[in-house]
């Protein structure tokens, strides 16, 4: 059941290696354009950018209708109706607080007097503009809060989708490094096995010769039955660590031409960061651009709720006209002999109900507490921040120190090997001896080979954080 397992393991990994010839670039490329968050906060951020434009609706026009008509017994189509009233309302929002506002109203009804109809019209048109005592310019901000919320809204969207796909490169970037660091494993334990076997081999042969005992065997076999179950463990986690890849840059790598199609392996340091700020635009924290934006974002809302919640100035201007009783069958032509406005009434007036409703303290007192869990949730997150980053940073001269000894140990090795190499071609040594120490070698430049991952990744990370 073992060998099976093995076995399979060989097979899967004739696909899976190739992976450290597909480029790291490439996996960020397929990722950006498959992710489903990356996706999800891009459509997340266009709804923004288009909001944006239209300042959230803050501005938009807004016009009502409405008509009524009271109809008398057996009405016909041409007979006019006993009353009817029409009105439309045109109102406009301003920067500052400002509206303004128009209103048109045709009413007429229909009196009998000896046995004939009349028609008396009522005309009416009224212009009014309302401000809030308390705009912007007056609070001492320079640019209309409708405006500034709403591009504030769309920077922090933008800031959130950089964030995602920061996400995303330093979860490629880690599961990359795991990869092939797992590889890395693998390829060692099964060096050791096809040196075991090898060993055990030839201890057999001597046990048919009577030179060894079957004891030495069985604790060769032992340690060959302990590096396969690491190598079921190893390449266990390499596998999850490649569906990883497969789930984040939402891509199966099955369709195995175009994913191998990708060239080199890993980016050098320099090029690697020049790929991230390419991708992030620069921005190398942008959740900590978000927080900040967050802050702003409820000042610039504060400031559009005291405008809004002020005491209005109204001002209305209204003509009157006195028109003259008519023949019914003139309802279809209204306004006939309208001629000018007979009188005009204007009016000023101030609005206190946001003052009485309490609405205005509400208002205070949410503002207050909505600023103070956001400043924590931004102190809370740089404290965070740090302490990752100082994590990082000691994981990076963990595994530096790592390096360090695994390349003095290499070259022990090497010098080593260079040793046994002469022994055996003088025939001082036998095959297995030599091929235990180059097993090592191979072993030890594997190792090297994983801190090396280890010690780039962190220090990727490191410049992430």
């Amino acid at each position: 059941m073992l060998f099976r397992k093995v076995s399979t393991i060989f097979a899967v990994l004739l696909f899976s290696l190739n992976l450290y010839a597909t480029s790291l670039a490439g996996l960020i490329h397929l990722a950006f354009q498959n992710n489903p968050e990356i996706i999800s906060a891009q459509n997340t951020y266009d709804n923004a950018a288009l909001s944006a434009k239209t300042f959230n609706g803050e501005l938009a026009p807004s016009v009502n209708v409405a008509s009524s008509a009271t109809l008398p017994k057996n009405y016909a189509w041409n007979q006019a109706p006993d009353a009817f009233s029409s009105n439309i309302t045109v109102s406009q929002p301003l920067f500052g607080g400002t509206t303004i506002s128009t209103t048109g109203t045709y009413s007429f009804n229909i009196s009998t007097i000896n046995d004939k109809r009349f028609l008396l019209q009522s005309p009416n048109i009224s212009f009014s503009l309302t401000q809030s005592l308390l705009p912007f310019w007056v609070q001492g901000k320079l640019k209309d809060p409708s405006i500034l919320s709403a591009q504030l809204q769309k920077k922090y969207y933008y800031n959130q989708l950089l964030y995602t796909k920061k996400n995303v490169l330093e979860n490629i970037i880690q599961n990359y490094v795991y990869v092939l660091v797992y590889k890395n494993e693998i390829k060692m334990l099964q060096n050791s096995i096809a040196h075991l076997d090898e060993k055990i081999k030839a201890l057999k042969q001597l046990k048919d010769s009577g030179n060894i005992n079957q004891a030495e065997i069985l604790e060769m076999k032992n340690s060959k039955w302990n590096y396969q179950q690491n190598l079921v463990s190893a390449f266990s986690s390499y596998e999850s660590y490649l569906q990883r890849l497969k789930t984040i840059c939402g891509f199966n790598f099955d369709d195995n031409d175009k994913f191998l199609s990708f060239e080199s392996n890993l980016l050098n340091e320099n090029e690697v960061i020049q790929l991230i700020n390419n991708s992030l635009e620069n921005v190398i924290d942008p959740l900590e651009e978000t927080y900040k934006l967050k802050l702003e974002i409820l000042n610039a809302n504060r400031t559009l709720q005291k405008q809004n919640s002020a005491p209005t100035l109204s001002f209305s201007v209204q003509p009157a006209w006195s028109m003259d009783a008519t023949k019914a069958e003139e309802w279809k032509k209204p306004w006939k002999d309208l001629g000018s406005p007979s009188a005009w009434t204007t009016s000023v007036s101030i609005n206190f109900s946001p003052l009485i409703s309490g609405i205005v303290k509400h208002n205070k007192e949410q503002f207050k507490n909505d600023y103070t869990a956001a400043e924590k949730s931004y102190n809370s997150y740089l404290a965070q921040k740090e302490f990752v980053r100082q994590q990082y940073k000691y994981l990076k001269n963990q595994y530096e120190n790592q390096l360090t000894i695994v390349l003095e140990l290499l070259i022990e090795e090497k010098n080593e090997l260079s040793d046994y190499f002469q022994m055996f071609s003088s025939g001082a040594i036998s095959k297995l001896d030599y091929d235990s120490v180059k097993t090592r070698v191979e072993n030890c430049k594997l190792s090297k080979n994983s801190m090396e991952l280890y010690v780039w990744l962190y220090k990727i990370l490191v410049y992430m954080n």
